[in-house]
């Protein structure tokens, strides 16, 4: 009996399972933790500066040399119950040595708090950032934002975010663009699959926030990217995403990435040369 489109339970529980599709997962996350310990050690840092009064409420910086540099926000994945920002430092590699600060957060975990809450804290995050900018060498005249998967999510959720209502002193244009990747844009199916015993959504809250029903607020531009070897309904999410928001008027570029899996896509980051990184660091500077 199908229970979302076309699929059954086991048939859209495994288009959702990203591990499940990925043999080599184990070594894909110790690939992020390598790359990762390589920026903490090899980049000047500031580790677990707390944005929020919660523990989990703390955000790496990874300073560019210059000063005055844009900022890049990096929001990790994990389905939004798994993963640590210390993990996610690699893109810190390649956006530091260009001149664009890179910022990894961390935000509550589900079961927790429901997502509800956790966007809640990446927007605390953002603020944070706009308002102290000025104190790390950043430039908040140029922030941006971009995650994996569930990050990808987030991400979508800040470009969709009014600022004003936000706090009082926030621009509407915040974040001036953002990028993606591999992220999940319809919570509804999302609430019929196997995380939701852990994500506890209901259908008011997984509309609430689902990009794909949102509006693009602010920002100039996104670019978007998923593995090519993923599964149909992430292409999916990503297309609907796609044209939604272009129809809406945002300028919206899709990067391609063939023979890509949903833990090796976002790992372009912090390549230089990739594809992705180029088409970001470029929109950037």
């Amino acid at each position: 009996m199908a229970i979302y489109r076309e699929y059954d339970q086991v048939a859209l529980d495994a288009q959702y399972n990203c591990r499940g599709m990925v043999p080599d997962f184990d070594d894909q996350i110790a690939h992020w933790i390598s790359e990762s310990k390589s920026a903490q050690t090899g980049l000047t840092a500031d580790l677990d500066v707390a944005y929020g009064p919660d523990d989990t409420e703390r955000l790496d910086i990874y300073p560019a040399a210059e000063k005055n540099a844009p900022i890049m926000v990096f929001i990790h994945g994990g389905y939004w119950r798994a993963m640590d920002k210390r993990e996610h430092a690699f893109p810190a590699l390649a956006f530091a040595p260009a001149g664009i600060t890179l910022i990894s957060i961390n935000y509550a975990l589900a079961p927790n708090v429901g997502i509800t809450e956790i966007v809640r804290q990446c927007r605390a995050a953002m603020i944070w950032v706009y308002r102290n900018a000025p104190f790390f060498g950043g430039d908040r005249s140029r922030l941006y934002v971009s995650g994996h998967s569930a990050g990808g999510h987030l991400t979508a959720m800040m470009l969709a975010t009014d600022w004003t209502s936000q706090a009082p002193d926030m621009p509407a244009d915040l974040v001036k663009g953002g990028c993606p990747i591999s992220g999940l844009y319809d919570l509804e199916p999302i609430r019929l699959t196997y995380l939701n015993a852990d994500l506890h959504l209901d259908q008011k809250e997984a509309a609430q926030n689902s990009p794909l029903l949102l509006e693009p607020r602010g920002a100039q531009w996104m670019i978007v990217t998923s593995g090519g070897l993923e599964s149909a309904e992430f292409h999916r999410q990503q297309s609907g995403l796609v044209d939604k928001w272009r129809a809406a008027g945002l300028d919206v570029e899709t990067v391609e990435s063939p023979g890509k899996h949903h833990f090796n896509v976002v790992t372009q980051l912090a390549e230089s040369r990739s594809p992705l990184f180029s088409a970001v660091s470029s929109r950037i500077l």
